[in-house]
This record gives structure tokens, C-alpha cells and sequence, in this order.
């Protein structure tokens, strides 16, 4: 007695489609005739993502959120003449020295905040 293969190479490569269209694992399982906990088990195997476009939950969503950076005026001068000695747009020379700063991992040294460690 053989049971019906669901997760056939035509159903895994339709399931991509279907995130696309934000179809929820639910959803997607219902319409595939599995359970969803299979359905996340066979994706996370084949490296096939459940995600929809645009959907993140919790803290990460949070993080990614677009906030201006409040600085202090003496800072904001300095970046200023900076950027004018440079040559360059103020924002690109922020954006720059935090991303080098977050890349190098300086945060301590830039800090000198050696117990952070």
C-alpha cells in the first residue's frame, strides 16, 4: 500500500509562487493537501523560504524601521566641516563612518568602553 507523493518537484516549485501571491503556510498547505508543519519541515529541507515580501514580525521589524538620528549640534557641525573638507555629501560621510564602524567592529574602541567586550 503506497501513500501519494504531495511533495512532488512541480509542487516545490510552485510554492514560491504562491509566497508571492502572500498566500500564508496555511493556506498554501491547504491548497497543496499536507499539513503545514510538513510543509515548513519539506521547505526549510529544500531551502525554499515562507516568507512573503514585506512581512517581518517582532523586534525585526522594529529594527528595520526607518528613524532619523537625532544628533547633537556639535557633532552635526563637525560632520559638516568634515564633509566639506572631503568633498563629500555630509549624510554619505555618516553613513559611511557608522557602516565602517559597524563592519570593523570599532564600537568599543570608538567608544572606549573596553568592559562592553
Amino acid at each position: 500500500m503506497s501513500s501519494k507523493k504531495i511533495f512532488t518537484p512541480e509542487v516545490l516549485s510552485s510554492i514560491p509562487g504562491m509566497v508571492k501571491q502572500n498566500m500564508k503556510p496555511g493556506e498554501i498547505a491547504e491548497k497543496i493537501g499536507c499539513k503545514a508543519a510538513s510543509l515548513k519541515v519539506t521547505c526549510s529541507n529544500y531551502g525554499i523560504s515562507l516568507r512573503r515580501p514585506g512581512v517581518m514580525k517582532g523586534v525585526a521589524k522594529r529594527r528595520r524601521e526607518s528613524r532619523p538620528l537625532i544628533l547633537s549640534k556639535s557633532a552635526v557641525v563637525a560632520l559638516h566641516l568634515q564633509a566639506e573638507i572631503r568633498r563629500v555629501d555630509v549624510n554619505a560621510l555618516a553613513r559611511n563612518l557608522l557602516e565602517t564602524i559597524v563592519r570593523d567592529k570599532l564600537i568599543n574602541a570608538v567608544l572606549d568602553d573596553a568592559s562592553a567586550s
